[in-house]
């Protein structure tokens, strides 16, 4: 690969040794002032098509303005006299070639390529051209296609998922960004489903409020439930949904993780669930005075003479 920033310092120099503009050594190249000014930042590499072009006007060798080392030099060699190019030459060179010709010459090669070939091309094609030819992409550990995600249409990465079980709790936070809300919840799910474990911290932003009350109820409902377990997805659940978990706990008479759900929920929710509570003799005057700063005063002191009554 090339040092972009590098080059462009050898395009800057050569140009100010020829006393020349940028607007004049675009109008000589036939690119616009834009082109020049990308390449002189280290913000784009000249196409190959014009290294000859820009060599002779400002008087370097090719290989003097890409800074080559006689690697990467048999690669430039090889694309200007349009040579056979193994998937290594692409990879020296892939800054200065035309994307449709890295697709043309990594599909003729398609079989052979690895993985990491894969992902050190994947920034010089389209999301479209790159996920085209790596659907049949077959691959040992499924954690190798990580650094290939960003690149991908989110179709094609959940066909190459489905190929194989991600039971890495890090693999799949780690694709997450990438994947349909609703698949990446049917990948939890399953996973939990078979007894794994996942980082739900982590992935709860990216999963479907469904997956996450799934969750939070087997949770609640396991035998082994600690708050802990659950709490991390509390914000991203809705009022009512938190009030029936709410609901869950008094049946299983884990009443000392009540006040926990209290912050999420709605204040005139959380009076009624009290209330029924109260009604069905689940809680009593002491259990309900810990929700004083969550509720409404007035409904307070009614859910207060309510248990008293019932006491």
């Amino acid at each position: 690969m090339f040092d972009t920033l590098k080059v462009a310092k050898r395009i800057r120099d050569g140009r100010n040794r020829k006393n020349m503009t940028q607007m004049e050594l675009a109008d000589k190249m036939g690119v616009s002032f834009q082109a020049v000014s990308n390449w002189e930042r280290g913000a784009s590499m000249p196409d190959i098509s014009k290294l000859s072009d820009l060599s002779e006007i400002l008087s370097i060798s090719i290989n003097e303005i890409l800074g080559s080392e006689e690697k990467n030099s048999i690669s430039v060699e090889k694309v200007m006299e349009k040579k056979e190019l193994e998937i290594s030459d692409l990879i020296d060179v892939a800054p200065i070639v035309p994307p449709k010709t890295i697709e043309e010459r990594v599909k003729e090669k398609k079989s052979k390529v690895k993985v990491d070939e894969f992902v050190s091309l994947a920034p010089f094609l389209s999301s479209k051209a790159l996920s085209e030819l790596v659907e049949d992409l077959e691959v040992e550990d499924v954690s190798s296609l990580v650094a290939l995600a960003p690149f991908l249409e989110e179709e094609t990465l959940s066909i190459l998922l489905n190929r194989h079980q991600i039971t890495d709790s890090d693999d799949l936070v780690a694709f997450a960004p990438f994947l349909d809300e609703e698949e990446l919840s049917e990948i939890v799910m399953k996973s939990l489903d078979k007894g794994g474990r996942c980082n739900i911290k982590a992935l709860a932003p990216f999963l479907s409020e469904e997956c996450l009350e799934e969750y939070a109820r087997k949770t609640i409902s396991s035998p082994s439930f600690s708050f802990s377990s659950v709490e991390d997805v509390l914000p991203h659940l809705d009022g009512p949904v938190v009030s029936s978990l709410f609901s869950v706990l008094l049946e299983k008479g884990e009443k000392d993780d009540l006040v926990e759900l209290a912050p999420f929920m709605d204040e005139d929710e959380l009076s009624d669930v009290i209330s029924s509570a109260i009604d069905e003799k689940q809680m009593e005057m002491k259990d309900v005075m810990v929700f004083a700063p969550f509720l409404d005063s007035d409904d307070f002191g009614l859910l207060i003479k309510k248990a008293m009554k019932k006491g």
